[in-house]
């Protein structure tokens, strides 16, 4: 696999980084929750700590005291390599790493279907035992809490075994907590209607909480683990890189869960602000934040566009309009909605969606809104076309090289310029004429209802991008097949360059897919069943794609190894292999 870049030094810097800030933010986290948190969530530090524990626990045996490598020998057996400490320790301590590190990380489910038991017995069953008698519920705590080194292992039926109960327990957690939360969120629409305001945001913040603190293992760890372990028992390349960003991606939702915690829960919240000075000003936190992420983009992108432009081989030429198409749909949106004009999106008591803009556009005439609005919904809705059309250039390079589309540069250039227009056009004019319906302009602000042209068309953008999703896996599920099954004979660099553009492909159709169209549903949803604290999930959501822009570009040099190449120049970067020590295999 031509991913190989990413060296073992390279990781072991980045993973001890990481390591060492997700210390200092737990610490902070700890002391937070310890000594800051109110009477009326006094039940719930239990749950925060012990979610922090786990990620703790597992994060000291994997980063700092014997981090290692995952890899495949040519006969097939498993080889765990493992660096720091543990390699000058006795063998038996490779076990009790092993132990305690799974223990940990299988803890995190136990933690996370405790706290959604928890809270759904308090809002749906609070008279239930479990809500009132704390050494019952501690009872179901503590039940549901369940040179170099190397060791060499086969791949076996108990394994395939241990695999199977180990998924079946994460679906089965995951269900379960889909149930309960589901049934929170009715309980609380049906009988907090007469609460007091601050009840109901008390409910509302301990909720998306709850639900945050459980989607980002969920994400960042559930998924990467079994798409990996998925990898190694087919005996695909490149299954130690997996595997390093497997860790890397766990570090990082460790600290994800603390700083998202904090942000969240309001006391924890005020405290960490009265720390950093900064004022309740939440439009001009977002301000700050798009702001701060927008000029990150802007320059990696800049460099992005640089390489790509100067520095892509004859070979990849006409994968240049791709890259180039894909980041320039970022750009239009990033530029208007982070720089030109935030967006605040609110609900009103009667149902009215008001959109207030910030930043420059405010100082404008009023024509400017519309203007936008246009131009970022039209480069919203060009990701789709441009994600499909990268995956069709793909899946007819690989399985039908022969074609008039594959062959012929004038026929690419049309069905390029056809399906640039062909999606987005059409959908940004009907989003226009959806919003138009009973809308009333005011100073820096456009206010409309969920009429039923508007619900129209977020069925026809659904059905839409299922069914280019539906296309894009058919595509890629065709390209890997014909890659394995009629590459057998070509060279190794040839067979690396296939998977290194197929790879670069799926990578940059996944990640606004994740941080694009799931959180557009979810605010989607939000607004349409008038839920409360939407302004808070569109807030989110625009730094979402804002910071989707960014990895596209990251992941797209990184993954192309001439772009890489040209980076790591710039860096000073050597291409250094792993540092050979002892071998004591078992």
């Amino acid at each position: 696999m031509s991913l190989n870049f990413y060296s073992h030094e390279i990781h072991n810097v980045l993973h001890t980084v990481l390591g060492l800030f997700f210390v200092a933010i737990s610490s902070v986290y700890i002391y937070v929750i310890v000594r800051k948190t109110p009477a009326p969530l006094n039940g719930y530090k239990f749950h925060f700590l012990y979610l922090n524990g786990c990620y703790q626990v597992a994060l000291f045996f994997i980063n700092l005291f014997g981090p290692y490598d995952v890899s495949i020998e040519e006969d097939g057996l498993v080889k765990l390599e493992f660096h720091g400490l543990v390699q000058y320790l006795p063998q038996k301590l490779l076990y009790v790493e092993g132990f305690v590190a799974s223990f940990a990380i299988l803890s995190i489910m136990s933690a996370l279907l405790v706290s959604f038991l928890f809270r759904y017995c308090q809002v749906c069953h609070p008279k239930s035992r479990y809500s009132t008698v704390p050494a019952f519920r501690k009872a179901v705590d503590a039940f549901d809490s369940s040179s170099e080194a190397a060791i060499h292992f086969a791949i076996s039926d108990h394994f395939m075994v241990f695999i199977g109960i180990v998924a079946s327990y994460v679906i089965s957690v995951i269900i379960l907590s889909l149930t309960f939360i589901a049934r929170v969120w009715w309980t609380l629409h049906v009988t907090t209607a007469q609460a007091s305001k601050r009840t109901r945001e008390m409910q509302r913040m301990l909720t998306i909480t709850l639900i945050v603190c459980a989607a980002i293992p969920i994400i960042f760890g559930a998924i990467p683990i079994f798409l990996a372990i998925y990898a190694v028992i087919r005996r695909f390349e490149g299954s130690t890189m997996l595997f390093r960003f497997i860790f890397i991606s766990f570090t990082a939702q460790g600290i994800l869960n603390s700083i998202s915690a904090m942000l969240l829960v309001k006391p924890y919240r005020t405290a960490l602000f009265s720390w950093l000075r900064i004022k309740k000003s939440p439009q001009t936190i977002i301000v700050i934040c798009l702001s701060v992420l927008a000029i990150l983009f802007i320059v990696i992108s800049t460099l992005y566009m640089y390489v790509v432009l100067r520095k892509t081989p004859q070979s990849l030429n006409a994968y240049k309009f791709h890259f180039l198409y894909l980041n320039g749909c970022y750009q239009v949106p990033v530029i208007f909605v982070s720089l030109l004009g935030p967006i605040e999106v609110t609900i009103k008591d009667d149902g009215t969606i008001k959109l207030e803009f910030y930043g420059v556009v405010q100082y404008l005439p009023q024509a400017w809104m519309h203007i936008e609005g246009t131009f970022s919904s039209f480069s919203i809705f060009s990701i789709l076309s441009a994600v499909f059309l990268s995956f069709l250039f793909r899946y007819c390079q690989v399985c039908h090289p022969k074609s008039l589309y594959s062959t012929t540069p004038l026929i690419q250039k049309g069905v390029e310029a056809a399906l640039a227009t062909v999606i987005p056009v059409p959908l940004t004019v009907l989003f226009g004429i959806a919003l138009s319906i009973d809308s009333q302009e005011e100073q820096a602000a456009l206010s409309f209802t969920v009429s039923d042209y508007l619900m129209a068309f977020i069925v026809l953008i659904s059905f839409l991008i299922l069914a280019v999703s539906v296309l894009c896996w058919t595509f890629i599920g065709r390209i890997w097949w014909t890659a394995r099954t009629k590459n057998g004979n070509v060279s190794k660099r040839t067979r690396q360059m296939q998977l290194m553009l197929t790879i670069t492909l799926i990578v940059s159709g996944t990640i606004p897919f994740i941080f694009g169209i799931i959180p557009i549903f979810l605010a989607i949803y939000a607004v349409v069943l008038r839920v409360e604290g939407t302004f808070v999930m569109f807030r989110l959501l625009f730094i979402s794609f804002t910071f989707q822009g960014i990895l596209n570009c990251i992941s797209t040099v990184l993954l192309v190894k001439p772009y890489r190449d040209v980076l790591f120049s710039w860096l000073r970067i050597k291409k250094s292999q792993q540092t050979v020590t002892v071998v004591r295999s078992v």
